[in-house]
Order: C-alpha cells, then sequence, then structure tokens
C-alpha cells in the first residue's frame, strides 16, 4: 500500500495546477471553484464585519497560504504584517515572487 504524505500530495497539485483547481476540487475545473472560493471569501469578509474586526492594520498568520487566494485578499485589504506557511515549496516559492505582502514558510 503506497503510504500518504501530505507534503508530497500538495506538492504534486500545485506543481500540475497552481491555480484554485489545484487547491479545491480538481475535478470539477477553474470555473466552478472560482464561485466556491468567491463565496469563500464573502463569507470571511461577512463574518469580519459581524465582528468588527477590519483587516487594516491587523496581523495575519495564514497556515496553508496555497496559491495565495487568501494572501491577495489580505493585502488588498492592507494587513499591517503577514506571515504565510505551507508545505509546498511550489506554494512558497511562487508567493515569494508573486505576493505583495512577503513573509512565507515551508514547514
Amino acid at each position: 500500500m503506497k503510504q500518504y504524505t501530505p507534503s508530497h500530495y500538495w506538492e504534486n497539485r500545485l506543481q500540475k495546477n497552481f491555480d484554485l483547481t489545484g487547491v479545491g476540487h480538481s475535478g470539477l475545473g477553474p470555473n466552478y471553484n472560482a464561485r466556491l472560493y468567491q463565496r469563500r471569501l464573502e463569507t470571511l469578509s461577512t463574518g469580519l464585519a459581524r465582528i468588527k474586526q477590519p483587516l487594516a492594520g491587523s496581523r495575519i498568520f495564514e497556515v496553508g497560504c496555497g496559491t495565495g487566494f487568501y494572501t491577495n485578499y489580505f493585502a488588498q485589504n492592507d494587513v499591517a504584517e503577514y506571515f504565510g506557511l505551507d508545505i509546498s515549496p511550489t506554494s512558497v516559492k511562487t508567493l515569494i515572487t508573486t505576493a505583495s505582502v512577503i513573509s512565507f514558510c515551508v514547514c
């Protein structure tokens, strides 16, 4: 029986598809995943508004930053500090060069 290793699983998925399909439901395509992630973002925004927690000036620690979907959201909302952690070297290497808030680590 082949042993499951989370870091290998995510590394393989992100190397094949560094987009929402790579971190979402791979069999359902990019349009479905884009709508799903947009709904998740709306839920996050609603929840933060409900508890009166603005992101501007906040310090964010994101575990499992993947393709940077939420990373970009945090950057657009003027977080003061951001640190992202992921088990996929592809994720971290890509986000270091593309994200506008930089502090990432592979674990």
